[in-house]
């Protein structure tokens, strides 16, 4: 996921992620909202609970676009 190699997932890597998922219809804000909502100490970088949760949030989006 850590696309530029910097040792962090940031919200880029999170937009970068999305877009490979076949979700590019998201805009920037989706990404940015759902990143926000996962970064608990909020310092713009996720650390691996922050990423399982955010995980958590996309595979139930996934499911919900499938199903339409």
């Amino acid at each position: 996921l850590d696309k530029n190699n910097d040792r962090k997932i940031t919200v880029e890597d999170v937009q970068i992620m999305l877009a490979e998922m076949g979700l590019g219809f998201l805009s920037k804000y989706v990404a940015k909202a759902l990143f926000d909502m996962v970064d608990s100490n909020h310092d713009g970088q996720l650390q691996f609970r922050d990423f399982i949760a955010l995980m958590g949030i996309i595979t139930k989006l996934v499911a919900a676009i499938g199903s339409k």
